[in-house]
């Protein structure tokens, strides 16, 4: 009988062990991924929503007159002129346009809910140097706060984020969740 210095390949002894630690990697990682996909997709919908509303104001501020940022539907928005004003100048473009700008939901982002502050409004108006009127054209209060948050992660896993929009104007983008009273992301 023959005896070999080496054999070559894997016993399926060994096959199987790395086939169970795979599985237990994969069975902790995969949990934790799936919340931090969650977790971004509110991250970047917030970012949006907050970049809507510093268009809105700096365009308030920019043509000096009312700009209205709607949120639309979901983290949809849109911002536009309160009074749409035609070409007035001769150039071929509108000088204030009933919408300058808009943003639709990305795909895949169902998982992220939104709700606005106070309930059922969906709009608010700057004024021409960039604050936010008490009332819009049609006597509903301004858009105060937006929250998103996911229901699709454990409450504990799920970073909920929040807009607070100030009378003054000022946008900002905070983390209710953090409770530490020297932290910037606090609410």
């Amino acid at each position: 009988m023959l005896k070999r210095k080496h054999e070559l390949g894997v016993s399926l002894t060994e096959l199987m062990v790395v086939v169970v630690i795979l599985g237990v990697v994969m069975g902790i990682a995969i949990p934790s991924y799936r919340t931090w996909v969650v977790n971004t997709q509110i991250s970047v919908k917030a970012q949006a929503i907050l970049n809507g509303l510093q268009l809105a104001r700096a365009e308030a501020l920019k043509r000096n007159t009312g700009i209205v940022f709607a949120m639309v539907g979901g983290s949809s928005w849109s911002v536009g002129c309160e009074a749409a004003v035609a070409d007035r100048d001769g150039d071929g473009l509108a000088d204030c346009p009933a919408v300058i700008h808009s943003k639709a939901a990305e795909e895949g982002g169902q998982a992220v809910s939104v709700t606005v502050t106070p309930d059922g409004n969906t709009h608010l108006t700057y004024n021409g140097i960039g604050m936010v009127r008490s009332a819009n054209a049609d006597g509903s209060g301004p858009i105060a706060q937006i929250d998103l948050d996911s229901g699709s992660v454990e409450a504990g896993a799920s970073r909920e984020l929040r807009i607070l929009v100030t009378s003054g104007g000022m946008a900002r983008l905070c983390d209710p969740g953090v409770a530490a009273n020297g932290d910037p992301r606090r609410c």
